[in-house]
């Protein structure tokens, strides 16, 4: 398991896609399980397979968008 926060939040794009391609391979390849706490869902799509985030102090889980937005939610972040 590997354990994640914020690890691409002062990446640029690229590097940010590639280490996103990596994880992307590990989790295929060896069958690894990330946690990645982010706040910047763009590029995650094609690995992420569960979702857990707080909405109003509650922690909630949801299944794997299609597109992630903004925020976990779809709303624009207050």
């Amino acid at each position: 398991m590997l354990l994640l926060d914020e690890v691409t939040v002062d990446m640029d794009v690229v590097g940010r896609l590639d280490l996103l391609a990596f994880f992307e391979e590990e989790c295929a390849v060896r069958g690894a399980t990330i946690l990645y706490a982010t706040h910047i869902f763009d590029g995650l799509g094609p690995w992420l397979t569960h979702l857990a985030y707080i909405d109003d102090g509650r922690l909630t889980f949801g299944a794997a968008p299609a597109c992630p937005g903004p925020t976990p939610a779809g709303r624009a972040a207050r």
